[in-house]
């Protein structure tokens, strides 16, 4: 009855504060609905925000109940068209960056996908299929990874902020805008490819490298470092200058 309360109690908080309407509640099932008793025109816009909240809510609620030993919650979302339901998720700037990692649910029709997959073409953009949803999505776990090494390295004293910076601009950055990690340790791998690479140098890079990567502890010495690095970086630069020089490099102007 006490896990019952306490989530009805944040499914209400969230539902409320996207203006909508509670039915009824129904076991461990919450009815609500958008538009009610009047309608507007964002109410679809209001229902899908509301959804993504919940979601990221029992995700948060299942990480601090698992930390207290208890078992995880599941969250379901009932949608009248079920099979319709795909999420787009751009990278930033979406004006300039192509990437959109498009993602369906359990009941997300193969057919929607591809759909979005070639609308997203149609207007210019890389579209990717996730296969499956995960926190965070896929090109900000990627590029949270690398940022928790560089991170590591400058807490350890191995580098500066602005050294760090360029070590992966002007090194694997510059390829990796030419072709991904994988297709670049198949060039690695030489006239053998990926199959020499995962038979000679994968296993000296999962026993001993990986092993080496670190998880650095944000303490306030640590973002100091950051803040008096980058401002050091920036130079006299603005952030508005700083964004109008990446775009002038993105775009070519």
């Amino acid at each position: 009855m006490e896990l019952l309360t306490e989530f009805h109690e944040r499914v209400t908080r969230i539902v409320f504060d996207h203006r909508g309407t509670l039915e009824k509640y129904i076991g461990d099932a919450v009815m609500a609905t958008f538009g009610t008793p009047s309608r507007g025109v964002d109410d679809a816009g209001r229902a899908l925000h509301c959804a993504w909240q919940l979601a990221d809510e029992m995700y948060r609620w299942s990480r601090e109940r698992a930390r207290r030993g208890c078992a995880p919650v599941h969250l379901g979302i009932d949608m009248r068209a079920s099979q319709r339901c795909v999420i787009g998720h751009p990278f930033n700037p979406p004006h300039v960056i192509p990437l959109v990692e498009v993602v369906g649910g359990a009941q997300t029709a193969p057919a929607a996908i591809q759909q979005a997959m070639s609308f997203y073409t149609s207007i210019g953009k890389k579209a990717i299929h996730l296969r499956k949803e995960v926190p965070g999505h896929v090109a900000n776990r990627l590029q949270a990874a690398l940022y928790r090494e560089v991170l590591y390295l400058i807490e350890q004293g191995v580098l500066s902020v602005a050294d760090a910076d360029d070590a992966v601009s002007w090194g694997p950055g510059l390829r990796w805008g030419v072709m991904g990690p994988s297709l670049q340790f198949h060039l690695g791998g030489g006239t053998g490819g990926m199959q020499h690479f995962i038979e000679h140098l994968l296993p000296v890079m999962s026993s001993g490298l990986w092993k080496a990567l670190g998880n650095p502890t944000i303490t306030p010495e640590l973002q100091r470092t950051l803040i008096e690095g980058v401002l050091q970086e920036a130079g006299t630069r603005s952030v508005e200058q700083l964004a109008q020089e990446e775009h002038e490099c993105w775009s070519g102007s």
